[in-house]
């Protein structure tokens, strides 16, 4: 998802991304990995590459950004996600190959580092994004404040991945309305939490509160797939989607207004403190 916000960002104000889903390939041999990797890069000949990576995607992140460096030493590479958030510095100081860290949401300071970049300009420090300067110092910008109107970003590039990557049976998935299920799309309808839990660290990523898009513009991404895609089942990515009780069942409201037959889960379930019987009768009427 996060590379599907990014591109849309991108494209939106004036640059041309393309996306590679190397985690399509986890599982396959090392030389396989590095072929892919090395091909992709020479037939769209990119003037920055970017990884998005959590901690468990890290050594897959590290070894394909090496191969990278290694056999196109004027390409810069970008790392972003929760890993690098929590160790910006640490990944500077042992991946001589890796150029830039972006810290935290950046549909913006990615975009501002993509201006810099075309603009040629080869000294420079960005808000959000860490890096070293010429002298081989390495800065951490400053986090920039959190996107408080996620309705001003565009919708996710879906157009850009071949769906068809991420057919899978799902036919033991629990499916009472006996659909054919064979792609889960994921939805992030808000961003953060205003909760402190010790077993969470999102908040490092998106920042304390609770940020979110309108009823209207979550229902239009699902219609948008479940029209253009065939796609009928989906999964809210969110931290903690039921915070807002007028919201969520605004939004299932609008699922049963535009008779969309789709079934839904929440990957992170629902605190139980948000639970109540009007919640659960809208979540089961709209399809959870």
């Amino acid at each position: 998802m996060s590379l599907l916000y990014l591109a849309a960002s991108l494209r939106k104000f004036g640059h041309e991304p393309v996306i590679s889903n190397l985690g399509v390939f986890i599982g396959t041999d090392e030389n396989t990995l590095k072929e892919i990797t090395l091909q992709t890069v020479n037939e769209y000949q990119p003037e920055l590459v970017g990884f998005t990576c959590s901690s468990s995607s890290f050594p897959l992140v590290r070894k394909s950004a090496a191969y990278i460096k290694e056999s196109f030493p004027n390409v810069k590479i970008i790392v972003g996600g929760m890993h690098p958030t929590l160790f910006p510095r640490e990944i500077l100081e042992n991946c001589s190959f890796i150029d830039y860290i972006a810290i935290g949401e950046a549909d913006y300071t990615f975009v501002k580092l993509c201006d810099m970049l075309d603009a040629n300009e080869t000294d420079f420090t960005t808000p959000g994004i860490a890096q070293r300067t010429k002298y081989g110092k390495i800065v951490i910008g400053e986090r920039p404040e959190p996107i408080k109107n996620l309705d001003d970003l565009p919708m996710p590039a879906w157009q850009d991945i071949s769906i068809n990557d991420y057919r899978f049976d799902y036919s033991a998935w629990l499916n009472p309305k006996k659909h054919k299920i064979d792609i889960v799309a994921p939805i992030l309808t808000s961003r953060s939490c205003p909760f402190d839990c010790n077993f969470c660290a999102f908040n490092t990523l998106m920042g304390r509160g609770f940020r979110y898009h309108s009823p209207a513009r979550v229902v239009d991404e699902i219609e948008r797939l479940h029209k253009q895609f065939g796609v009928n089942y989906f999964e809210f990515i969110d931290d903690n989607m039921g915070i807002k009780k007028s919201r969520l069942i605004a939004i299932c409201n609008e699922i049963l207004k535009r008779n969309l037959d789709i079934q839904f889960t929440s990957m992170s379930g629902l605190h139980i403190a948000t639970i109540d019987q009007d919640i659960v009768d809208a979540l089961c009427d709209a399809g959870y």
